[in-house]
């Protein structure tokens, strides 16, 4: 690939719709590399383009022969530690008892028996306390019957009906709500009697009646 110098110095031209960017080299000479050889005929046609030889590699410097290079040094291998092999534990032989030693352990028996040897006393056997069983709590009584009566459209003949599905009491009166009393007036033929003649209400009033004469 031809080598252009442009004598003026360092600049930019285009040539053919291509660009070539002339920068100096170590000799400080501008200089491009132009690839298209027609490129190359249009830039030498001006005076200050020429073509010129691309520079050498430069050479390493050489060494002197009386300098030494040393070689690389090499690794020193360190041996690893020898370990001495573990010495099994041999466990003692359990001691042999001399013919004396026997009988002076075993009051003079050498060979005791082994019937003769009272066998370990065992610990008395305790037998488990027992707790008795707990008394169940004293069922409570139910509460005293009210005089559904005093309530007004309550009569004798519903009274008994109240009485016959478990209501006694003003306190069960008061504590209707809105399904109880859609299946009382339902079970009992009340026709809205419990709404119409608000026996809440008169119940309430009884509660507090009755609160006062026990003060």
């Amino acid at each position: 690939m031809p080598l252009i110098q442009c004598l003026p110095g360092p600049t930019e031209t285009t040539v053919g719709g291509d660009t070539y960017v002339f920068t100096l080299d170590r000799e400080r000479r501008a200089v491009a590399q132009v690839h298209n050889l027609v490129h190359v005929q249009c830039l030498l046609a001006v005076v200050h383009y020429k073509e010129v030889e691309p520079l050498a590699e430069p050479k390493p410097p050489a060494v002197p022969a009386d300098i030494v290079v040393p070689p690389p040094p090499t690794a020193t291998v360190i041996p690893a530690p020898l370990i001495p092999a573990p010495v099994p534990v041999v466990p003692p032989a359990p001691a042999v008892l001399t013919a004396d030693e026997r009988a002076a352990l075993y009051g003079g028996v050498v060979n005791p028996p082994v019937s003769e040897i009272p066998p370990p006393a065992k610990p008395p056997i305790e037998p488990p306390e027992t707790n008795p069983p707990a008394e169940p709590p004293p069922a409570a009584e139910p509460p005293a019957p009210d005089n559904l009566e005093l309530i007004g459209g309550v009569g004798p003949s519903v009274a008994a009906k109240l009485n016959g599905a478990g209501i006694t009491t003003f306190a069960q009166i008061v504590a209707l709500d809105a399904t109880a009393i859609e299946k009382l007036n339902t079970d009992l033929d009340l026709r809205g009697s419990i709404v119409r003649n608000d026996w809440i209400g008169q119940a309430k009033e009884l509660i507090a009646e009755k609160a006062q004469q026990q003060e």
